[in-house]
Formats: structure tokens, sequence, C-alpha cells
């Protein structure tokens, strides 16, 4: 068994050979020796890039980025870290590295300043949480 710290390398894909050879206990002419090439892994250890922006007061899109893995959640607060609402893309499903969202802001939402709150989490389990101020 080996562990690898993915922490310790930059994000990206890695192959990994593994040879096994059984030279330890046998002779140089009866040792043997494999080699095999693992199937690509992807690390991640970066979280996705959010923009955010306001179409009009009541009304906020994000664009959630990310280099390697798919968008797996996002949810929103509004004023509050208790209460966090579920999010699904505008095109219905989580299945890119690219996802877009909008959210409309209800009337309950009294005049004044307010922070709308994101979470985002990537298939890596990656989270970013990011903080808009908008006023109503």
């Amino acid at each position: 068994i080996y562990s690898w710290d993915s922490r310790t390398v930059e994000d990206g894909r890695y192959e990994i050979r593994i040879t096994a050879s059984d030279e330890c206990d046998n002779t140089t002419t009866t040792k043997l020796t494999a080699s095999r090439i693992s199937d690509a892994i992807i690390v991640d250890n970066t979280a996705a890039v959010v923009q955010g922006t306001f179409a009009g007061q009541r009304i906020f899109k994000a664009k959630v980025t990310d280099k390697l893995s798919v968008i797996s959640r996002v949810e929103y607060t509004i004023d509050s870290s208790d209460k966090w609402v579920s999010l699904v893309p505008e095109d219905g499903v989580y299945d890119t590295t690219v996802e877009e969202f909008k959210i409309l802001i209800g009337e309950d939402i009294k005049a004044g300043e307010h922070v709308i709150s994101l979470k985002v989490i990537d298939a890596g389990g990656n989270t970013r949480y990011m903080n808009f101020k908008f006023e109503i």
C-alpha cells in the first residue's frame, strides 16, 4: 500500500506508474518485474471561481467556473448563514465545469443594504464562499 498526499502537487491530470518486482526473493535469472501505468488521476485542490453580477435590484446572476472538476452544488443565503437555499443551474443539471445561476430576490427583502452569500462545492470537495453586497 502506498499513500500519496496529492496536496503536495499542482492541480492537473496525473498518471502513476506502479512497478512490482520479486527481486528480493529470487536470483538475477529468476526475478520478475512488471509495470503498469494508471488511468489518469485528477488532482484538484482549488475551489471554483465565482463571478456575480446584479441584473436589476432583485436579480442576481452568478457564473461558477472550475478548471478540472464538475460543479456539484451551489447554495445561497441572504443576510444570514443559517438558512442556505440550494440552487439549480440555468440548464437544469450539474454536469460541467462551468455553470450559471439566477437568484430572484424576493419581495420579503426590504429596502436597504444586504449581503448575498454563495457556497460553491466542486466534485473534488473544494468549497468556496463568496459575499456580494447589494442595495434595494
